[in-house]
């Protein structure tokens, strides 16, 4: 086998680009344009599955809300981090397939993600402690049972086929479920795949309890209802930006941003709202994938060199000490500037760290 060698002066050069260009010196003075002169607050919305206790990811986020919330009022203004828990994602190990659908339990129903629910709260009074920034944590029963939601998911489902073929590319259907009513059961179709529309209800039909009706006149029809991640990206940006009270800010991992937010949320939104998110510092693993991913897949271990997958109860350590946070990649200083090198942005580092507790205090330290 040849080999050819290419020869590099070792320095790693990080040019600016994008957001870290154009908003180089103040992205949070250009941020605060974005906002709404006449709403007299605003809040830093953030969220998470509660599926498990809170990953290095969900902390990433929660961190860069606070640290974009503390920034914003140190200049004056009303700020509050919003925190929503989607416990109405699917719960792990309880999906069934029947007649080629998808049926899952969500979160909420099985009570799996009250186990959680201490975990995120400990962090955000930790981040309150440190920032002074006040919080609000919400679940979805309390989003969707505000005012406004009932007339959205209507207009929605006015043009269910046609934002169905966007938000969901796969099965061109609205990601909207609703647990079976039936004692015991609360399985929904993941994709809704099985269900009808009708102009103020929603039929699911589950084929081995029946059809149920779900009446979006009612607020506890409305509050039970189940919506996969881009249908919630939404209805949550439609309530936001006829918030008439608070201006929104979402904070989301950048994995979100460019091809997903640019078809999946700005195409179905064209010509309604423009909301404004800013995205946190995605941590990657060295050999590239999102670093709570690896956690997830933690016992399959894949050999570059072989491109094989080996199961081995040693992954953990060795994904552990293969990744670094650079502090001045994560790090928003006090007065609002960010570090000339990097638009709130993280790589992977070369150097490894032998020791998982030498992070360092991620943002608001």
């Amino acid at each position: 086998m040849s080999h050819s060698t290419i020869s590099h002066d070792g320095v790693s050069h990080h040019p600016l680009g994008a957001g870290s260009y154009y908003c180089e010196d103040n992205p949070i003075e250009y941020l605060e344009t974005l906002t709404q002169p006449d709403r007299p607050a605003i809040k830093i919305f953030v969220g998470a599955q509660p599926n498990s206790s809170t990953h290095i990811g969900n902390i990433m986020n929660m961190c860069t809300a606070f640290a974009l919330a503390e920034a914003l009022t140190k200049r004056g203004n009303k700020v509050t981090v919003s925190m929503d828990l989607v416990d109405t994602a699917p719960t792990p190990e309880k999906s069934v397939v029947y007649d080629g659908v998808s049926y899952q339990r969500s979160l909420r129903l099985t009570k799996h993600s009250a186990k959680f629910e201490g975990d995120f709260l400990r962090i955000l009074n930790r981040l309150h402690e440190v920032s002074g920034v006040d919080f609000e944590l919400r679940k979805q029963s309390e989003i969707m049972g505000g005012p406004g939601v009932s007339n959205i998911l209507r207009e929605i489902i006015a043009n269910h086929d046609k934002l169905g073929a966007i938000l969901e590319p796969r099965y061109k259907k609205l990601g909207l479920r609703s647990a079976c009513p039936k004692l015991g059961c609360g399985l929904a179709d993941k994709h809704g795949i099985t269900n009808q529309y009708r102009e103020d209800s929603i039929i699911f039909c589950w084929p081995v309890h029946g059809s149920y009706t779900v009446s979006l006149l009612e607020e506890t029809g409305v509050t039970a209802l189940e919506l996969n991640t881009p249908l919630r990206s939404l209805v949550r940006s439609l309530i936001f930006s006829r918030d008439t009270s608070v201006s929104w800010i979402q904070v989301e991992g950048r994995d979100y941003a460019g091809f997903y937010t640019e078809q999946l949320l700005w195409r179905p939104l064209t010509g309604t709202c423009m909301p404004v998110v800013f995205y946190s510092p995605l941590i990657l693993d060295w050999s590239g994938p999102k670093f709570p991913r690896v956690f997830m897949l933690s016992r399959r271990r894949i050999n570059l060199s072989t491109s094989k997958v080996s199961h081995t109860s040693s992954a953990m350590p060795n994904i552990k000490s293969r990744v670094e946070i650079s502090r001045k990649y994560t790090k928003l200083s006090r007065d609002g500037s960010r570090n000339r090198r990097s638009y709130f942005e993280t790589i992977p580092s070369s150097r490894y760290t032998r020791n998982f507790n030498h992070y360092p205090t991620l943002l608001c330290e």
